[in-house]
């Protein structure tokens, strides 16, 4: 895993993904993610809400539980 955040734009079959690849991610990946969407809403109104991808190397149940309310998809690697 990469030691600083890395984010990605992913787009396939017209839908779009915002991904941030981040060690020991905490509140400011997940905080990044939502930001990420509200700009990218804003840059691009006529597409679909995209999905956000939160990929780390620790899980950590706080963490995840608002990914989760929040609609962020987390990977643990």
């Amino acid at each position: 895993m990469a030691e600083a955040p890395l984010f990605f734009v992913a787009r396939a079959n017209g839908l779009t993904t915002l991904i941030e690849i981040a060690p020991g991610a905490g509140t400011d990946s997940l905080g990044q993610l939502l930001v990420y969407r509200k700009l990218w809403l804003s840059d691009h109104p006529a597409e679909a809400t995209p999905a956000l991808l939160l990929i780390t190397d620790v899980d950590r149940p706080d963490i995840r539980s608002v990914a989760e309310s929040e609609g962020v998809e987390m990977i643990i690697v």
